[in-house]
């Protein structure tokens, strides 16, 4: 009926693979264009387009590998990062089928609910444009005292507070959760991938706590990137 697409739909970075051969790296509204462009020559992307409907929300290579709210992955300050982020949301608004409008600078709010008559609520989330920076870093790596910080967000307050308010009051059979990154536990030995919800633990608990009441039905949880 429909294709859920949460994120990575391009890569920012140069790379010289058979699927994915991309010069440089992209950083400006026309680089930006030009990698949609050359996605948007494959065949099969094109074919799986004019078959179905899809449902579109980000991850981080829409942008730039593991980025936070306005923090790039290199410490760069805000007002050197978010010009690239306009861009790019730019890019992404003008080459994706959604009903949302143009993005306002580096801004563009995403998140939103789509109701599949009583069957299905389907929240598309967005993990990437309120998110506290990753603690401890943002690769693999041990679980450290800031990984527990309760200020620490995946979503932000406004979001959470929405998609928390949305999911006690729904009414449909099942709610489905489109997001970026993976969800479940993976950890491996003792290191955790902090770019993922292992990332932000108290966060994660609040979600489980919240599907956990009785007044949520079968919640389920989509995820991408690895």
């Amino acid at each position: 009926d429909l294709v859920f697409h949460v994120g990575d739909y391009i890569y920012e970075s140069s790379g010289n693979g058979p699927v994915r051969a991309t010069p440089g790296v992209a950083r400006t509204l026309e680089e930006y264009r030009a990698r949609y462009a050359l996605y948007r020559s494959d065949p099969d992307l094109q074919a799986a387009h004019a078959a179905f409907p899809w449902v579109v929300t980000w991850d981080d290579h829409e942008v730039e590998d593991n980025y936070a709210a306005d923090l790039d992955k290199h410490g760069n300050p805000p007002e050197t990062f978010l010009p690239r982020r306009a861009a790019a949301y730019r890019a992404w608004w003008e080459n994706q089928a959604t009903r949302l409008p143009p993005p306002t600078g580096p801004d563009l709010l995403i998140h939103r609910r789509l109701q599949w008559g009583q069957l299905a609520d389907l929240w598309v989330l967005d993990t990437r444009q309120y998110r506290s920076n990753q603690p401890c870093g943002d690769g693999g790596a041990p679980l450290c005292d800031d990984n527990f910080d309760p200020q620490l967000t995946m979503l932000g307050d406004a979001q959470e507070a929405w998609l928390t308010d949305g999911l006690l009051s729904s009414t449909a059979r099942w709610n489905v959760l489109a997001q970026q990154v993976v969800f479940g536990d993976m950890q491996i030995g003792t290191a955790v991938n902090h770019d993922q919800w292992d990332g932000y633990p108290l966060a994660r608990q609040r979600l489980l706590d919240l599907f956990a009441s009785e007044a949520v039905a079968h919640p389920v949880v989509l995820s991408g990137d690895l």
